[in-house]
């Protein structure tokens, strides 16, 4: 698959981000300066484990949503999913969720209003949830599913990006109903041009939404003797692929902002801008 020419439009400054430390003691706001604003401690765990906690944010920056591992840790039946003031770290809300996770991503909808949460079971599966701060109340939906890991959203909301936990294909759903609209399995995908009997290829758990139309599917491989991967253009209107962008090789990690741009680091590792030329 050719590459897709591409431009440089701009050095992209680092965000400016709550710093919420999630351990398993505690979560721990720290401002820019180093200096603690709040803790919120958690029980202590009764069990070693590898479970680590997490924390997203909407850009308002009024709530701060935590991940609680507990379940693996020994601290109860399922995990805790927190809502807390970020000014000082007071509990809004609080539910109790169905697993066991080792670890879990939010990802905040573009409406401000719902956070989605991933979180992972390792070998058994990941599990997604639909969470909404009502009052003191956290309504909480689960979907159906334990084998999708979720990608992230398109730019309108109205529908999102998950890839099978075995990595054997890319889907898309509505939202917030979660119904499946487009699957493509990682046969229809560009296979490598590896000549390797042993070579293992599979959809990579990234990418999303380039803009409105168009999404970055990523395709990985590897083998004894190699390992790769390739972040292909897919057209959501007809399922054919318009491409592959050219993302340099030591820095896979990219940005979606979903207005048709995707954040890299070039080939000095300086954070920047690219669309398609």
């Amino acid at each position: 698959m050719a590459l897709l020419d591409k431009r440089a439009v701009d050095p992209v400054e680092p965000k400016a981000e709550p710093n919420v430390q999630v351990t398993t003691t505690e979560a721990m706001y720290v401002e820019p300066s180093g200096t603690v604003r709040w803790r919120h401690l958690f029980a202590a765990p009764a069990e070693k484990s590898i479970a680590r906690g997490s924390a997203g944010f909407f850009p308002d920056g009024e709530h701060v949503w935590v991940y609680r591992p507990d379940a693996m840790l020994g601290r109860g039946e399922g995990d805790g999913w927190l809502v807390l003031r970020a000014a000082d770290g007071r509990l809004v809300a609080e539910e109790t969720l169905p697993t066991a996770g080792q670890g879990a991503g939010h990802v905040p909808h573009p409406d401000g209003v719902h956070m989605l949460l991933d979180v992972g079971e390792g070998q058994d599966g990941s599990l997604l949830f639909r969470g909404r701060l009502d009052g003191t109340a956290l309504d909480v939906h689960a979907y159906p599913w334990n084998d999708r890991v979720l990608i992230g959203f398109s730019p309108d909301g109205n529908a999102f990006m998950t890839v099978d936990h075995s990595q054997a294909d890319v889907a898309f759903h509505t939202f917030p109903a979660g119904e499946r609209t487009y699957v493509v399995d990682i046969d229809r995908l560009p296979q490598p041009e590896v000549d390797d009997e042993d070579l293992e290829v599979m959809v990579g758990w990234g990418g999303g939404y380039l803009d409105a139309t168009t999404a970055v599917v990523i395709v990985e491989w590897q083998s004894d003797d190699e390992e790769g991967r390739a972040f292909h253009l897919l057209d959501l209107s007809t399922g054919s692929v318009l491409g592959q962008l050219d993302i340099h090789e030591d820095n896979y990690d990219i940005e979606l902002p979903g207005d048709g741009s995707w954040i890299n680091r070039d080939e000095h590792g300086r954070p920047t801008r690219w669309t398609l030329a």
